[in-house]
C-alpha cells in the first residue's frame, strides 16, 4: 500500500508541475492584458472573462486531480491508525499504585482544578472514581464566583451539510487560489451520511467583547449531555446549588419542525405533559410561538444541485456567491469558510444575538415572560425581526447596514468542534432537558428556563431595499424566515 501511495503522490507532483507551467502561461496572458487599451469596465469585464475561462478551470482541474487521490489517503490513514492503536494495546502495561488515604491521590483540590481546566479533562477526571465526582464536581463546572449557569446547545440537521458537502466534491471550491481543507470535507461527507444531525460547539468571537462574570457559558456538547446525566438531574448535586439560576437555551438551525412539533416526536410529547400540568395561577409557564414578523439577514446562494452554476456570467460578477464573504475586514479572507467548510452563514446570525444576551444579562429577561404577546416582542431577535412598517416607512432604518450587520454577526461565530448524532439520540437528550428542568423535585431552590429557536425555510426576498436620493433598489442576497420559539420557565419554590 505504501508503494502505491508513493507512486500516487509522484503522479500527483508530475501534474502539479504541468499545472504550475499551465498557470504560468496563464499569468503571462494575464499580464497582456493589463497592457490592453480600453475603458475601465471593458478591461475588468476581460479580466473577468479571462478568470472564469481560463485560470479557475486550470486550478480546478488540479483540484479534482487531488480529490482523486481521497480514497487512498483516507484508506491508508485508517489502515495505519488501526496499527497503532494494535501496537499500543500491546504495548499497554497497567500500573497500580496507592496515593495515600485519600481519594484524591497526592494533589490537594487546586492542583486537580489546575489538570481539568488546563488539560480540558474534565468528564475524564470525574470519571475516575465517585469520590473524585463527589469532591471536583463543584470545581469543573462552577466556582468563580459564577451566580448563572447558561448552557447554549446548537443542533442541525444534516441535510445542508450533506448537500454542501456533495456540491464540494463534484464542482471544487469557490476560491481554488484560496486555502480550503478538502480531504476534511471528504472525511465529514463520508460521515454525515451515516447521522440525521449534529451538534455544533460554537463560540462568540466579536471585539471588545464585555463578558457578564457573573455568568458560565458552557456551549460544549459532551460537557452539557455530562450535566445533564450526572449533576443537574441529580436533587442533591452540590453543583446545581451553587447556582442561583440554571437557563438553557437550544438552537435548531435545520430540523426545528422534525424534533419539535411533530406528533411522534419524544420532545412533543414531553412539552405537552408539562403544560397540562401547569396548576392555575402557577407561577411556572410553557409558552410555543412564532413570531409575527420575519427575520431579515444575508445569505449565500444555496446552488447545491447539479446544473445549477455557482458561478455567473462574467457581465454579471465573479461569483453568484461571493456576496455573503464580501464584509470581512480583509477581502475575502474569509473565502471558502462558509462554503465548504462552517456550511451556515444566515442561521448563525441569531447566535450573536443570544451570546449578547449572556453579555448584557438580558437573558434573564426571559424569566418575567409568561403570554405568547410577551414573548413575541421580547425574545432576543429584536434587531433582525422587522416589521414592512419598519423598512418601508421609517426613515431611520437603514436595509444595507442591516445586512452587514448580519454578515458580520454570522462571521464572529466560529464553528469549534462538530459531532454527528441520531435522530433518536437528540430527541432523547432534549426530552431529558425539559423533564429535568421542570421538575418541582430536582428543581425547588434554583430558577429553570429553557428556551428552544428554530427556523422554518428560507425564503429570498427583496423586500429590503437600498434608499438613495431618487431610486429605491432592493439589497441584494437578503432571505428571511419565521423564527420559532419555545421558552419553559421554572422559578423557584418559594
Amino acid at each position: 500500500m505504501s508503494t502505491d501511495i508513493k507512486q500516487s503522490l509522484r503522479n500527483a507532483n508530475f501534474v502539479r508541475g504541468i499545472l504550475i507551467n499551465d498557470i504560468k502561461r496563464l499569468e503571462s496572458e494575464y499580464f497582456n492584458l493589463n497592457q490592453v487599451q480600453g475603458t475601465k469596465s471593458n478591461i475588468i469585464n476581460q479580466k473577468k472573462k479571462f478568470w472564469l475561462e481560463n485560470l479557475r478551470p486550470a486550478l480546478l482541474r488540479y483540484w479534482k486531480f487531488k480529490r482523486s487521490l481521497f480514497p487512498l489517503i483516507h484508506y491508508s490513514k485508517k489502515h495505519l491508525k488501526s496499527l497503532k492503536e494494535a501496537k499500543e494495546a500491546n504495548n499497554k502495561i497497567t500500573q497500580k499504585s496507592e496515593h495515600g488515604k485519600t481519594v484524591l491521590g497526592p494533589f490537594p483540590l487546586e492542583i486537580w482544578d489546575m489538570i481539568m481546566k488546563r488539560g480540558g479533562v474534565k468528564r475524564e477526571v470525574l470519571r475516575l472514581n465517585r469520590g473524585i465526582f463527589n469532591d471536583l464536581a463543584p470545581y469543573a463546572f462552577g466556582g468563580g464566583g459564577f451566580q448563572n449557569l447558561q448552557l447554549l446547545l446548537v443542533v442541525s440537521s444534516t441535510k445542508k451539510m450533506r448537500q454542501n458537502d456533495a456540491c464540494f466534491l463534484r464542482e471544487g471550491p469557490d476560491f481554488p487560489d484560496k486555502p480550503c481543507d478538502s480531504f476534511s470535507i471528504y472525511k465529514r461527507d463520508l460521515e454525515s451520511s451515516k447521522f440525521e444531525y449534529e451538534f455544533l460547539d460554537v463560540a462568540y468571537d466579536a471585539p471588545k467583547r464585555i463578558r457578564d462574570e457573573k455568568t458560565l457559558v458552557i456551549t460544549d456538547y459532551e460537557d452539557i449531555k455530562f450535566l445533564f446525566h450526572h449533576l443537574i438531574s441529580n436533587p442533591d448535586s452540590i453543583v446545581k446549588k451553587s447556582f442561583k439560576s440554571i437557563r438553557v437555551d437550544i438552537s435548531i438551525l435545520h430540523g426545528y419542525k422534525e424534533l419539535i412539533y411533530d406528533s411522534d416526536s419524544k420532545v412533543n410529547h414531553a412539552l405537552k405533559h408539562y403544560g397540562k400540568s401547569l396548576d392555575i395561577g402557577s407561577f411556572s409557564s410553557m409558552i410555543q410561538a412564532k413570531t409575527d414578523e420575519f427575520f431579515y439577514g444575508t445569505d449565500s446562494h444555496q446552488l447545491f444541485n447539479k446544473g445549477e452554476s455557482r458561478w455567473g456570467h462574467p457581465k454579471l460578477g465573479i461569483s453568484n456567491n461571493s456576496d455573503a464573504h464580501s464584509f470581512s475586514k480583509v477581502s475575502h479572507n474569509t473565502a471558502n469558510e462558509v462554503f465548504p467548510s462552517k456550511v451556515y452563514f444566515n442561521e448563525l446570525i441569531h447566535l450573536s444575538e443570544l451570546f449578547k444576551s449572556y453579555d448584557s444579562g438580558e437573558r434573564n429577561e426571559l424569566f418575567k415572560i409568561s403570554t405568547k404577546k410577551e414573548l413575541r416582542k421580547n425574545h432576543p431577535y429584536q434587531k433582525y425581526v422587522v416589521s414592512p412598517d419598519q423598512f418601508k416607512e421609517s426613515p431611520d432604518f437603514d436595509g444595507q447596514q442591516l445586512k452587514m450587520d448580519g454578515a458580520i454577526a454570522s462571521h464572529n461565530i466560529k464553528i469549534q468542534k462538530r459531532r454527528f448524532s441520531s435522530a433518536n439520540e437528540v430527541k432523547s437528550l432534549i426530552k431529558l432537558m425539559v423533564e429535568t428542568l421542570s421538575c418541582d423535585k430536582i428543581f425547588h431552590d434554583t430558577d429553570a428556563s429553557l428556551f428552544i429557536s428554530g427556523m422554518s425555510d428560507f425564503q429570498e426576498t427583496n423586500e429590503i431595499r437600498k434608499k438613495q436620493p431618487g431610486k429605491s433598489k432592493p439589497v441584494l442576497n437578503m432571505f428571511k424566515y419565521k423564527p420559532h420559539l419555545t421558552l419553559l420557565n421554572k422559578p423557584k419554590s418559594v
